[in-house]
C-alpha cells in the first residue's frame, strides 16, 4: 500500500484540492460548489475503501492460483514472431 510514495502524494494532492474546492469559502464563490453534509461525505467515503478491498481479494486470489499455472507455463517461451520459419 505504501510502495508508491508519488501515487500517494498524487492522491493527498487531490484530496486536499477537492476539499478546498468544496469548502474553502473563495473557492465556493468562485466554482460554485457548496459543503456536503458529514452523512453524504460517510456515504461517499465508505466506496474507496469497498473498491480497494475487493481489489485486494482479488489479488490475494489470484495470488494463490499464480503458482499452479506457473509450473504449467514452459520456463522459457519464445514469441511467435520470433521464432525461424523454413530452413
Amino acid at each position: 500500500m505504501f510502495s508508491n510514495p508519488l501515487l500517494l502524494a498524487g492522491i493527498a494532492f487531490e484530496l486536499a484540492f477537492t476539499a478546498a474546492l468544496v469548502y474553502a469559502p473563495p473557492l465556493q464563490h468562485l466554482f460554485g460548489t457548496a459543503a456536503l453534509p458529514l452523512d453524504v461525505v460517510l456515504l461517499i467515503a465508505t466506496f474507496p475503501v469497498l473498491v480497494w478491498g475487493t481489489d485486494e481479494l482479488r489479488r490475494a486470489r489470484r495470488r494463490r492460483q499464480l503458482p499452479s499455472a506457473a509450473r504449467s507455463v514452459p520456463a522459457v517461451s519464445v514469441p511467435p514472431w520470433s521464432r525461424r520459419k523454413g530452413g
